[in-house]
């Protein structure tokens, strides 16, 4: 017997370190069900998109395709103020049309609208240049109506709905949801309140993140674990997987909102070829000029480094983490099997999608074929070679492109750096970072890593006019606090006591880095502050206590300590 219900908000593959559910998973459980349709709605992302809708049409599920755009009102303001808080808005394509849209919403996000080069954005300008076609669900809890309503701003829950439905209208639909947490029933009342006053129906989601309830596992590890060092992040509920008909109307709603799935699946009249070929040449619209960029490639988390994450969530002493990176699946699954069953789920996931430097596409309106993404100074595709060509691309080496070409090597001579640095081979850094930027000044990351260099390379003069110049030209530099952290200590070192303390302050009121608390213990210290001074150092020995400049902390902390007695 089919269902009654569609999954609408789902994460797939391309959620990347976000999402542990696999698109065969997804489509399994939805045949398991007996669903006609499932939808993909990645963070920001279509990457999954090409591979999800050929293997949806090969089971006879309808695929619907979307994508959860990170929202803001005006992209330029938030960038210009590095304002990293965002909305979630869902948009499904409901015919060619949209498809196209989309494809354009999700490249230009990235490629005139990107945050600190880690998020593109969607805003109203780009939204009413590209909303045609396109279906629009307010979004998770973090949607601009859900959360302006928890933050108790009826006001602006008011306005962003209103403004909603002047650009979709009837392709307006209320998002509701229950994984159980109080903020979501707040949420929700706000959410059916507005459904009535617009005369919007409102719809079920479960905002899918992983196969079964028992794989919340392996999610709570990629979500602790995707900056780097695992992070007390943790959602207190685990109701995100794929669930049945029968447990999505055991929520407690009306049984149309879980009814108005299938006729949010009935609305989409895009077919799976229209999806995965080129778009049309004689459709009346002005070819633009072919542009080139970089092939993109996924690269997985692998066996390993899975292990190492999965230990670090699982709190195994560092040592005992250490053994772990090194063993090989047999010996992690006799004596670690808690660590080795995660991994085995989490080494398939793709961590990250970056440029693959050797290749590139060349398209015409490439932005409207296929999806682009951003990183340093590039943009390369979320889609793989047989995607592309699928579009309608070709595919060449980049040295055959003067522009592939020159960026290519830039990012070469820029990474070449890195890793003379990562050696602490400082002045051969120093030289490839001025390379770098003898090529392309606007190469932010590389004027930031050249005043890093110079200043553990002890010419701290230099590396303070580097990167007080880098503030003034790009106060919205996507490592702000860092950069800030930097200047407070070149400035200590050459004795500018005011000036340090003012920059690690900042760099602390913009992030928890332990070496900026460190930096303004000692500035205070130096600065006759000896109370306010040794709060700060005692602070920093609370919080870090492995760091290692813990001694250098120690050693001040006695010395104030002397200076009391």
């Amino acid at each position: 017997m089919n269902a009654r219900f569609v999954h609408l908000h789902n994460h797939l593959e391309a959620s990347y370190c976000d999402s542990a559910l696999r698109i065969d998973d997804a489509l399994d459980r939805v045949e398991e069900f007996g669903m006609p349709a499932f939808a993909v709605t990645d963070h920001g992302d279509l990457g999954a998109v090409p591979a999800f809708v050929t293997k949806a049409a090969a089971r006879g599920i309808k695929p619907i395709v979307g994508m959860e755009a990170y929202f803001v009102e005006e992209a330029a303001t938030n960038i210009a103020n590095r304002v990293n808080h965002r909305y979630h808005l869902l948009l499904l394509a409901q015919d060619l049309i949209g498809w196209r849209n989309l494809l354009r919403l999700c490249s230009l996000s990235w490629k005139k609208n990107c945050l600190m080069q880690k998020l593109g954005l969607v805003d109203w300008a780009s939204l009413e240049s590209h909303h045609r076609g396109l279906l629009c669900l307010t979004g998770c809890l973090a949607g601009p109506i859900g959360w302006s309503a928890i933050e108790d701003k009826p006001e602006e829950a008011h306005r962003f709905a209103e403004r909603l439905y002047d650009l979709f209208g009837e392709r307006l639909f209320i998002e509701v949801y229950a994984h159980g947490m109080e903020e979501e029933r707040k949420a929700v009342a706000a959410l059916e309140k507005t459904a009535k006053r617009l005369g919007r129906p409102c719809v079920l989601t479960n905002d899918c993140h992983y196969h079964r309830p028992e794989d919340w596992r392996v999610h709570d590890v990629l979500i602790k674990t995707r900056f780097g060092r695992p992070t007390d992040f943790e959602l207190s509920r685990h109701e995100y997987y794929v669930k049945s008909e029968e447990e999505m109307r055991r929520l407690g709603f009306p049984s149309e909102y879980a009814d108005r799935t299938l006729e949010v699946a009935d609305r989409i009249e895009l077919e799976p070829e229209e999806i995965l070929s080129p778009p049309p040449t004689d459709d009346g619209t002005e070819t633009k000029d072919e542009m080139a960029v970089f092939l993109g490639r996924r690269r997985p988390i692998r066996f390993r480094r899975a292990a190492a994450k999965a230990a670090a969530v699982l709190n195994y002493s560092r040592s005992v983490q250490s053994r772990i990176e090194n063993m090989s699946p047999e010996d992690l699954a006799e004596h670690f099997p808690d660590v080795h069953s995660l991994a085995v789920k989490l080494a398939p996931l793709n961590e990250r999608i970056e440029p693959e430097l050797k290749k590139a596409v060349v398209a015409s309106d490439i932005e409207s074929r296929i999806p682009l993404r951003r990183t340093q100074t590039i943009l390369f595709t979320m889609w793989d070679e047989k995607e592309c060509r699928r579009a309608g691309a070709r595919i060449i080496d980049s040295k055959d492109h003067p522009a592939t070409a020159r960026a290519a090597e830039t990012i070469h001579l820029f990474f070449k750096g890195m890793a003379e640095y990562r050696r602490r081979n400082l002045d051969h850094a120093v030289d490839y970072f001025e390379r770098v930027l003898a090529r392309e000044r606007g190469f932010l990351n590389a004027r930031y890593q050249l005043g890093v260099a110079l200043f553990y390379s002890g010419r701290v003069g230099e590396a303070l006019e580097h990167l007080e110049e880098l503030l003034r030209e790009a106060p919205e530099f996507e490592r702000l606090p860092h950069l800030l952290s930097y200047l407070g200590w070149c400035r200590l070192r050459l004795n500018r006591l005011e000036e340090a303390e003012d920059a690690f302050q900042r760099s602390l009121d913009l992030k928890d880095i332990p070496d900026s608390r460190l930096g303004l213990g000692l500035t205070l210290e130096q600065k006759g502050q000896p109370k306010r001074a040794r709060e700060i150092l005692l602070e920093f020995v609370e919080k870090a206590p492995d760091h290692s400049r813990i001694l250098e902390a120690q050693e001040a902390l006695e010395r104030l300590a002397r200076g009391r007695a």
